[in-house]
């Protein structure tokens, strides 16, 4: 049975349980995305020093990408949404996922920082060289983290998560339609709308609401 907010709690403000809870999470993950941003940082370095450079042997390619690969499956994973997506063949690797990046947004007027859980799609290639590309998809304030404790059946972090996967997995339809847009989960909607973020489109989700 879903629980509902004390009745005490002000019209329209989100009452402290869910903001705690909401903040909780925050620094939970942000305490695995300092440890993993490195780590990640690390094995990308491994991955261009096999670059041919004069005066230097170069690195053996398949060692390197057996350990890579290894060791990026073995990161912390869960400010990970979703599967790794991870290929490795002779000397060539693929890799793509999806990972939370805690951080803080100002918006235009305001006076303060907000806490959100940006979301990244992060993917790498290496053939003949190394290919990094990470593109921000969106992200979701503390206050819509809040709004999904709050208003969710299902108030369990990793139900929590799983919605974040769900505004991930939207980006590419909702980067078309533009302006506000809702985005479906199993016990509501993110709601917020697209923006532009370094001149990209860019999901920012300012509320959740129920059914």
């Amino acid at each position: 049975m879903a629980r509902t907010a004390p009745a005490l709690a002000p019209s329209g403000v989100v009452p402290r349980e869910f903001v705690g809870l909401a903040r909780v999470l925050y620094l939970r993950l942000e305490r695995e995305y300092l440890a993993v941003r490195p780590a990640q940082e690390q094995l990308i370095a491994s991955l261009e020093k096999l670059a041919p450079r004069r005066g230097f042997r170069r690195l053996p390619i398949r060692d390197t990408l057996n350990t890579v690969a290894r060791r990026w499956r073995a990161l912390p994973a869960e400010t990970r949404l979703g599967p790794l997506k991870l290929a490795q063949h002779g000397e060539k690797l693929s890799l793509a996922e999806v990972r939370i990046v805690p951080s803080k947004m100002r918006m235009e007027g305001w006076d303060d920082t907000e806490l959100v859980l940006g979301l990244v799609l992060i993917q790498i290639d290496y053939g003949r060289e190394t290919s990094v590309q990470r593109r921000p998809l969106g992200d979701a304030c503390l206050h819509a983290l809040a709004r999904r404790y709050q208003r969710g059946d299902n108030r369990s972090d990793n139900a929590v998560l799983a919605d974040l996967l769900e505004l991930a997995c939207a980006f590419p339809e909702q980067a078309l339609a533009g302006g506000d847009f809702r985005v479906a989960t199993r016990d509501g909607a993110f709601v917020g709308e697209l923006v532009r973020y370094n001149g990209q489109p860019f999901l920012t989700a300012r509320t959740y609401v129920a059914g």
